[in-house]
Formats: structure tokens, C-alpha cells, sequence
């Protein structure tokens, strides 16, 4: 028995707007829409504002989400060794994004920082001595700070 995603149908559809609310800042607003064959439609949001309080200084917030479907052989494969879940639902990630950079006609830099959020995570669950199986569980947290190198030139 076969399971392959590869004639599956699944469509992405993504619209963004961005605003100059006033010269100096940017509001931007997004939505990405989920076809996925055997998957509940989803909707994930993005949305940020970069403020420029003077020309060389940059300073923006952003919060995405991302979003994966479970693969045909996680929802329906049926192997003495392992068994997929039919009720099985996309995972997520939310993300923070934060920066603020400074820019000169010959010297650049800036320090970003980010945090994610890794939610619904799909895994093989061992909890079934017998025989493992597809299923939704926990979470991890991502946190970093990039630092931009000084840029001369």
C-alpha cells in the first residue's frame, strides 16, 4: 500500500498590504489561505510596523505564523509497524520578530531577536507498545538575536 503526496491537491493563497500610516511609519498586514486535500481549510496571519523615528534608524516588530499540513502517510498509512491518524492537525509556528538597525551612508548594523513557537507538532508516538502511530504533541520554543555585523562601505 502506497501513500505519496504527490498528486495531492493543496492550493496556498496570500495577500499583503502594506500602509505608510504616516512618513515615517509602515503598518503591513497579511493573510495566507490553506487548500490541503484532507485537511481543514487554515488561515494564517502576518502583521508588523517599522517605525523610522529618523532617517538612519530602523525599528520593527513583526508577528507571523506559518503552517504545515500532515503528509498523506501521517493521516493514512496503515504498516504493521506503524499506523498514521486520520485526526491529525497542521502545525504551527507563531513568530515575533524584532529589530532595530541603524543605517549611514557608509557604515551599517543592527541587532534582530526573534521568537518562535513550534505548536501541534506531528510525531511518531511510541506510547502504543504494540504499535506506534501518528499523533499531535507538544510544543519547542525558538529564541534567538542575530546580530548584524558592522557593514563599512
Amino acid at each position: 500500500y502506497v501513500v505519496d503526496d504527490e498528486n495531492r491537491y493543496s492550493v496556498g493563497i496570500y495577500t499583503q498590504a502594506d500602509w505608510r500610516f504616516i512618513d515615517r511609519i509602515k503598518i503591513i498586514v497579511g493573510l495566507q489561505g490553506n487548500i490541503v486535500e484532507d485537511v481543514d481549510f487554515d488561515v494564517v496571519p502576518r502583521i508588523g510596523i517599522i517605525i523610522n523615528p529618523i532617517t538612519q534608524l530602523i525599528i520593527k516588530l513583526l508577528y507571523s505564523q506559518a503552517f504545515r499540513a500532515p503528509f498523506l502517510h501521517e493521516l493514512y498509512i496503515n504498516h504493521p509497524v506503524l499506523i498514521g491518524n486520520k485526526d491529525l492537525v497542521p502545525e504551527k509556528v507563531h513568530t515575533i520578530d524584532l529589530g532595530v538597525n541603524l543605517k549611514f551612508d557608509k557604515l551599517q548594523t543592527g541587532i534582530n531577536g526573534f521568537y518562535s513557537k513550534q505548536v501541534d507538532i506531528i510525531i511518531q508516538d511510541r506510547s502504543n507498545p504494540v504499535v506506534p502511530f501518528y499523533n499531535n504533541f507538544g510544543e519547542v520554543t525558538f529564541l534567538g538575536y542575530p546580530v548584524e555585523p558592522v557593514k563599512i562601505g
